[in-house]
């Protein structure tokens, strides 16, 4: 199952980004266009069934450099730590 290979690093940044008590805990930057794009346009890749497979599709070479460096951040800082969840102290 692709799930249980998937790294909390993808919730963590989905879940900085808005919540699902509709939260937002992490803003950008209007000046990170590269980022943007790449939140907006990377995606999962498929098998030749269309089936996703866990992983990030990384065939476009411009995409996901910016949004993994994001993810590893965030993830550092903020992610789920066992049963303790989210770290409440800001980073800056």
């Amino acid at each position: 199952m692709f799930w249980m290979r998937l790294s909390s690093r993808i919730p963590t940044v989905n879940a900085m980004l808005c919540s699902t008590m509709g939260e937002r805990r992490l803003f950008l930057d209007p000046g990170c266009n590269e980022l943007r794009k790449d939140l907006q346009q990377v995606v999962w890749k498929a098998d030749v069934a269309g089936n996703l497979t866990g992983d990030i599709d990384k065939s476009e070479k411009r995409r996901t450099h910016v949004s993994d460096a994001l993810g590893y951040l965030v993830e550092e800082e903020f992610g789920l730590k066992g049963f303790a969840g989210f770290r409440q102290e800001r980073i800056f």
